[in-house]
């Protein structure tokens, strides 16, 4: 393929991609099904004096940077990177909690206990895990499963279902790193 062409297909792809962020950022709402089945917008904002949470309208750049971040990473340190960014969306549940964002918060949480559990079993099925990546997930689930306990009034009684199958989901998971 001529020099030329990979450059104006590479060209096109780039304004393709940036009509459709702008666009997203544009309309500045995501819009997603709630347990309930219904669709829920959440209202995106702009501020600049806080952290940059997943109601802030460049927080889908943030994601991609951390998607990019993780699928470079070494096997070991995206266990580690996962755990990161559970941890970090926990953070975030609480403070889209306290700004009585709930359906975003629920979806916030829900994203958080992917990653837990994904950084999870990544440990138990590695082959380089390490004594102390163990213990940090042990350490970081156990955390997670308090959070949760505490948080889960804030929720209705769908979403607290499904938070009870992850601390279910976390306690197996949990035993196994603990028989490691």
């Amino acid at each position: 393929m001529s020099y030329t062409l990979r450059f104006i297909l590479s060209a096109g792809a780039l304004l393709v991609g940036c009509s459709i962020l702008g666009i997203s950022l544009f309309y500045g709402s995501v819009q997603s099904f709630s347990a309930s089945g219904k669709v829920e917008s959440f209202e995106k904002e702009f501020y600049f004096d806080q952290e940059m949470l997943p109601d802030h309208v460049l927080y889908p750049m943030l994601m991609v940077v951390d998607r990019v971040r993780l699928e470079s990473a070494p096997e070991l340190e995206q266990i580690y990177l996962q755990a990161e960014y559970a941890n970090r969306r926990l953070e975030y549940t609480e403070e889209l909690i306290a700004k009585e964002k709930i359906e975003l918060a629920y979806s916030t949480l829900t994203k958080s206990e992917k990653y837990l559990l994904q950084a999870a079993q990544n440990t138990v099925n590695s082959p380089e895990r390490t004594d102390n990546t163990v213990s940090h997930l042990i350490k970081t689930i156990e955390y997670h499963q308090a959070k949760h306990k505490e948080l889960a009034p804030h929720f209705s009684d769908p979403q607290r279902a499904q938070i009870d199958a992850f601390l279910q989901q976390a306690q197996v998971v949990l035993e196994q790193l603990k028989s490691l």
